[in-house]
């Protein structure tokens, strides 16, 4: 039985779920914070954001989140969800059925017949975060796509546009 759970009711409640955190920091300083929605309301939320030596030793945010959708019979259902003042779009929090974080946060989501289980771990000794994807029922293949947000910015402000980032990603065998 998992130390810290929430039930579905209490995950498609918005008012309810976005005051409850996750928080996992490592050896080196780094964390990862956001709601048990992965839905970022505040300036310090984010998946990944580490001390960087060549910038002062300031903490900076990489990896704001990751939007993922499920493609199934070409339908897509967006399990993200972002907030634009009293507006959340995409609503893929009404997908979430399950939430645990013992040992790490675990997010269940049920489309239709599909399960699907989001896992986010931070490594203790290294400025990474890893995510699981599993898929653990479906009748019918599904595609996962998986769309990064990069923020590259100091956690203590907000940046609407980096045009100095490097966007670009490399595809490697086992990950990206």
């Amino acid at each position: 039985m998992a130390f810290i759970k929430f039930n579905k009711s209490e995950l498609v409640n918005i008012a309810y779920s976005l005051k409850r955190e996750i928080l996992c920091a490592n050896k080196t300083g780094a964390y990862c914070n956001t709601s048990i929605l992965t839905c970022n309301t505040r300036r310090y939320h984010g998946l990944l954001a580490v001390t960087l030596d060549r910038f002062g030793g300031d903490r900076y945010l990489l990896l704001s989140g990751v939007d993922e959708s499920l493609v199934v019979k070409g339908k897509q259902f967006n399990l993200g969800i972002h907030c634009y003042g009293d507006i959340y779009e995409p609503r893929g929090h009404k997908y979430i059925v399950d939430f645990s974080a013992d040992p790490v946060p675990q997010i269940i989501y049920k489309v239709g017949e599909m399960m699907f289980r989001k896992s986010i771990l931070l490594a203790q000794d290294h400025d990474q975060v890893l995510i699981k994807y599993e898929l653990l029922s479906s009748p019918a293949p599904v595609k996962l796509v998986l769309k990064p947000f990069l923020a590259f910015r100091n956690t203590h402000s907000l940046t609407y546009q980096n045009s100095e980032a490097n966007t670009r990603g490399n595809a490697i065998q086992g990950g990206m």
